[in-house]
């Protein structure tokens, strides 16, 4: 939320929100991520639980419990933020769908992030922390041997 808040205010008040509503829709809707695969506060939970309780909550079942509101809560803050609207009229930007498949294609090995830790973690190829593990390394072998932005050897001179 600290991370996008800081991208997204400056978006909400220059589209003409009030400075009040658009801090309201960052706030409310910033932590509806903590409902969705792959966040980590639920895992935890799952695995929490079931090891103090000695009850088997899967963690596919706290993920899926999750589904329902999740969705809920973000259409709810769709319908707040459409309902609060610019309160001044600005020229809306027209999409560019040539402009956007650009952009999605630029950010193809950040997209796969995602898929790579739901797929090994709720196909039963790797247990969470395994799951965790294999993505951080997926993360390390894009920057690295991708987009080389990451040097295995210091940069730096003494």
């Amino acid at each position: 939320m600290l991370a996008l808040g800081g991208l997204l205010l400056p978006v909400l008040l220059g589209a003409g929100y009030r400075e009040r509503d658009s801090l309201g829709i960052l706030t409310g809707a910033g932590s509806l991520g903590l409902l969705f695969p792959p966040c980590l506060p639920p895992i935890l939970y799952a695995i929490v639980a079931s090891t103090s309780a000695n009850a088997n909550i899967r963690i596919e079942e706290i993920f899926q419990a999750g589904l329902v509101p999740g969705l809920l809560l973000m259409g709810m803050a769709a319908a707040w933020g459409i309902w609060c609207g610019p309160q001044r009229s600005i020229a809306a930007a027209r999409f560019d769908a040539p402009k956007a498949w650009a952009a999605l294609k630029a950010t193809k090995w950040e997209l796969l992030v995602p898929v790579v830790a739901l797929v090994f973690l709720f196909s039963g190829l790797a247990t969470p922390v395994e799951a965790a593990a294999v993505t951080a390394a997926y993360a390390f072998i894009v920057e690295t041997f991708i987009y080389r932005d990451l040097r295995l050897r210091g940069t730096c001179r003494g």
